[in-house]
């Protein structure tokens, strides 16, 4: 579709060599991609992230599991966050510079904001504004499970 050999092809794939302007034009219209898109550092996205494609952090101090879904669009990060059952070592509250948000799906979550405490249970939401202190944890018997969306600002930063 390009007109390009499939060695060079190749070669651009294994990051062996990078195209010129022209290449990169003929590439970009056979994949029906605005080359202003790919000079800008402005790439498509994803549209799905399979479930074992989430990124898992383990924050064992805090009895946690933050699942990272970043699509690389729009400037929104979602995570599932798991919290386990039992007391945690760690019980310092956070502050973002961003807002946040919170959904519960399953479990009861527990969340400080700004002195208050609140219990969530599936189905209820929070929103925590940038620069809120807050805390969550989990003091039930069973796991916790809450959806979290994030909006960077201009900098990328959370």
């Amino acid at each position: 579709y390009t007109g390009l050999s499939a060695g060079y092809l190749s070669m651009l794939e294994q990051n062996k060599t990078s195209p010129n302007i022209d290449s990169l034009a003929k590439i970009c219209e056979a994949l029906d991609v605005n080359i202003a898109h790919i000079l800008e550092g402005n790439r498509p996205g994803m549209r799905v992230i399979r479930k074992d494609e989430i990124r898992n952090e383990e924050y064992p101090d805090e009895n946690m599991t933050v699942g990272i879904v970043d699509f690389k669009q729009n400037n929104c990060i979602y995570e599932y966050i798991t919290i386990y059952p039992g007391d945690t070592k760690k019980k310092e509250s956070y502050r973002h510079v961003c807002s946040e948000m919170c959904t519960v799906l399953a479990g009861v979550l527990m969340l400080d904001i700004v002195g208050e405490t609140y219990e969530l249970h599936p189905g209820d939401s929070a929103f925590i504004k940038g620069g809120e202190k807050h805390r969550i944890y989990n003091n039930n018997d069973v796991e916790t499970i809450s959806l979290w969306i994030y909006q960077k600002n201009s900098d990328g930063l959370l």
